[in-house]
C-alpha cells in the first residue's frame, strides 16, 4: 500500500486517468473479437469483419442500402458489445443476417 501511495503522489492525475482510460479501451476492443471473421464485399472491394467494432463502423458509415430493421438491430447490438453489455456472438449474427439482407454476404 505503501508503495503505491507513493506512486501516486509522484504521478500527475491526468496520466492516472490516461491509463485508466486506455485499460478501459483496450477491455472493449478485445470484448468485441468475432470467433469468425465475416467476409462482405462492398463497392471499394472485399473487407473481412473481425469484431463488433469493424460491423459498427460499416453499419454506421459504409452500408450499401439505406435503414432497414435488420441494420438497426445489428448496429444496436454491436454498440452493446462495445459498450460493455452485449456479446460478440449476437452482434455478429445480428451482422449476418443485415448483410445476407443487403445482398453483401460472401458465403
Amino acid at each position: 500500500m505503501r508503495e503505491c501511495e507513493e506512486t501516486n503522489r509522484h504521478t500527475p492525475p491526468y496520466a492516472l486517468l490516461w491509463g485508466l482510460v486506455g485499460d478501459l479501451l483496450m477491455d472493449h476492443r478485445e470484448t468485441g473479437t468475432f470467433d469468425e471473421p465475416v467476409v462482405v464485399r462492398l463497392p471499394a472491394g472485399k473487407r473481412m469483419v473481425k469484431s463488433a467494432r469493424d460491423a459498427a463502423e460499416l453499419l454506421l458509415y459504409h452500408w450499401p442500402i439505406g435503414e432497414t430493421a435488420q441494420r438497426i438491430v445489428a448496429r444496436m447490438a454491436c454498440m452493446r458489445v462495445l459498450g460493455g453489455g452485449g456479446e460478440p456472438k449476437i452482434a455478429r449474427e445480428a451482422f449476418l443476417a443485415a448483410a445476407k439482407e443487403a445482398r453483401i454476404l460472401i458465403a
